[in-house]
């Protein structure tokens, strides 16, 4: 295990094993098997269902610490602007009430590392990197900024609402990185070659006006 790394490995060696007749899915292959719970999966990513997953454990609070002070989950949810009713159960609308990333029509971002690329005909882009003259090594282009969320996880609940408690913090951040960006003076793509030696990867240069985040 890597260092600072948590495990969720559970030992059920000590749990009798349950026999299930699956004769109802007799025919049933795990490919249609797979499809199948991708369609509940996409549920999961829904803002709604995130925060219902989020709620389920609103009856056992968990005790978390927050720089040097120990809090409920349910306290720090509340410190930064969650709102639960009568029943103790989180108001989605209050989440999106305080959710001022946004993007002009409306929907919610996140702030994220945004990789560069050069955009090819079809759907292929090729990912742009720059000379750095510290490490003596090409490093990826990247921006910090807001994103339109697409696929709603809890992890991505929380860092929203992190964000949000934090936003100055956030647009500092991507002050600092669009200073970063606008200093590069020459930007890279690498193409794949064929010699006698084999396949070998060589950066060329392109326009920093193509590059796309």
């Amino acid at each position: 295990m890597k260092k600072n790394e948590i495990s969720f490995r559970e030992n059920v060696n000590a749990i009798e094993v349950a026999s299930v007749n699956y004769e109802g899915l007799a025919g049933i292959n795990y490919a249609k098997l797979n499809k199948a719970l991708r369609g509940l999966l996409l549920e999961f990513r829904k803002f709604k269902s995130c925060v219902k997953v989020l709620d389920t454990l609103a009856a056992t609070p968990i005790t978390i610490t927050v720089g040097d002070k120990e809090m409920t989950h349910i306290e720090l949810l509340c410190l930064m602007g969650v709102q639960f009713d009568a029943q103790g159960h989180i108001i989605p609308d209050s989440i999106k009430a305080l959710w001022t990333m946004r993007s002009e029509d409306g929907y919610m971002r996140l702030y994220k590392n945004v990789t560069g690329s050069i955009l090819n005909e079809g759907d292929k882009s090729d990912k742009v990197y720059h000379w750095d003259t510290k490490g003596k090594k090409y490093e990826t282009v990247r921006i910090y900024t807001q994103v339109v969320i697409e696929k709603w996880s809890v992890d991505t609940l929380l860092k929203g609402l992190a964000q949000l408690a934090t936003i100055k913090e956030q647009e500092t951040h991507e002050e600092k990185s669009r200073k970063e960006w606008n200093a590069i003076k020459k930007t890279y793509i690498f193409e794949k070659r064929v010699n006698k030696g084999g396949e070998t990867n060589k950066a060329k240069e392109v326009a920093k006006e193509r590059v796309v985040f």
